[in-house]
C-alpha cells in the first residue's frame, strides 16, 4: 500500500503510514482507485521527480564534458564532437531524452 500526505500542491509519498496526514491510495474489490481525485497531484509529482533526476544525470554528464572539452583543447585535437554532444545535453529537457555521445 502507497501512503501520500498533501498540503497544497506538495506530495509526500512514503511505502508506509509515517505520521498523521497520510492518505492510503486503495483500491475497491474490482481493482479501482477508491480516491481517484488524487491520481492527478501524485501522477504531477512523480512527474516532477523524474525531471528533478533527469536534470541531476544531465548535469553530470555536462561537467564530464566539460573536462573532456578542455582536455581535448590542450591536446590540440577536434572538440566539435563534444561541443555538439554537450549543446544536445542542454538541449535534453524539451524532449527529456539523454543524448549519447557519438550519435
Amino acid at each position: 500500500m502507497a501512503y501520500y500526505k498533501i498540503v497544497g500542491t506538495q506530495v509526500s509519498y512514503a511505502n508506509t503510514k509515517l505520521d498523521e496526514g497520510f492518505i492510503a491510495l486503495t483500491r475497491d474489490e474490482e481493482g479501482n482507485i477508491s480516491n481517484p481525485e488524487l491520481l492527478p497531484i501524485i501522477e504531477a509529482e512523480k512527474t516532477k521527480q523524474e525531471q528533478a533526476e533527469f536534470r541531476a544525470e544531465r548535469n553530470a554528464k555536462l561537467s564530464e564534458v566539460d573536462v573532456m572539452i578542455n582536455k581535448a583543447e590542450d591536446n590540440g585535437e577536434d572538440t566539435a564532437e563534444l561541443r555538439a554532444y554537450r549543446q544536445a545535453l542542454r538541449d535534453a529537457t524539451e524532449q527529456w531524452v539523454m543524448p549519447v555521445l557519438g550519435e
